[in-house]
């Protein structure tokens, strides 16, 4: 069960991004250099004192040179085995959900919590599944990820799914 919160939280970030503000000119490095459109090699970023800095959650949880060539797979095996520790960002698993040092989320041990209790709640009582319909679901950026059929934009925010009570013995 935790390997799949951890999956999910990695592949499916709630937060697109957070923002920092710089608290001096500095230049922020890159781990690779980056042609520019003139051709120019750029090997940081200059950034000004006061400047937004939009630190892009998703990108960091989904980058192949932190999760390897199947990033962009939802596998949560890849937490039974023993993690990289070589890129130690976030404070748990190693993702960005709940940000990273001294500015990370202080309730994130209790929101691991909640959603151990919620999903062994909801596995123990229910069946889940698809319906039959061949929907697209898209994940649209908002102040947080909200899941919303591709086809059906309009009705706003939805995922459609079946649930059906499981019938226990007595």
């Amino acid at each position: 069960m935790n390997a799949v919160i951890k999956e999910t939280l990695r592949f499916h970030s709630i937060i697109p991004a957070i923002m920092r503000v710089a608290g001096s000119d500095d230049v922020i490095p890159l781990l690779e250099p980056v042609t520019t459109s003139t051709g120019a090699k750029l090997t940081g970023i200059p950034v000004k004192k006061g400047q937004l800095i939009p630190l892009g959650i998703g990108y960091y949880n989904r980058h192949p040179t932190v999760w390897g060539p199947t990033a962009n797979v939802w596998n949560p095996d890849r937490f039974l085995g023993e993690l990289d520790k070589t890129t130690p960002v976030g404070v748990y698993a190693n993702v960005l959900s709940f940000s990273a040092g001294v500015r990370s989320c202080i309730g994130w041990r209790f929101a691991v919590m909640e959603m151990q209790a919620a999903v062994f709640k909801l596995v123990e009582s229910f069946e889940f599944s698809l319906p039959k319909e061949d929907l697209q679901i898209k994940r649209q950026p908002a102040f947080i990820m909200l899941p919303m059929v591709r086809d059906e934009m309009s009705k706003g925010t939805q995922m459609p799914l079946h649930l059906a009570p499981i019938k226990r013995e007595i």
